[in-house]
């Protein structure tokens, strides 16, 4: 069964600052691929992003960081965007400061 999928206004907001419109669209795609199994195509994140999820897209230069609320079974879409490793902009920097624990 699919999960419904929502966006924060973050999620939009980061969605809209992804360079071309081609990568926006494999974003897109793959956040409702994910949606149909979203424990088996994305992974639980640890740490200070404890009881979110990631999953890669566009070439596996994106991360998407959602939550699950499998009672629901809801998919909420909190921040995406570039993963550049050792940089103040990677999503995960990014999303840590957003809501990490």
């Amino acid at each position: 069964m699919s999960y419904g999928v929502v966006f924060t206004e973050t999620a939009v907001e980061m969605l809209l600052e992804v360079s071309s419109r081609r990568d926006q669209q494999a974003v897109r795609k793959r956040i409702h691929e994910v949606a149909t199994d979203p424990e088996h195509l994305g992974k639980a994140l640890t740490g200070e992003l404890a009881g979110y999820w990631s999953t890669r897209a566009g070439g596996q230069r994106y991360r998407i960081i959602y939550h699950l609320d499998a009672s629901r079974q809801l998919l909420t879409v909190l921040a995406l965007g570039l993963r550049s490793e050792g940089s103040r902009s990677d999503i995960y920097v990014r999303a840590t400061q957003m809501f990490g624990k």
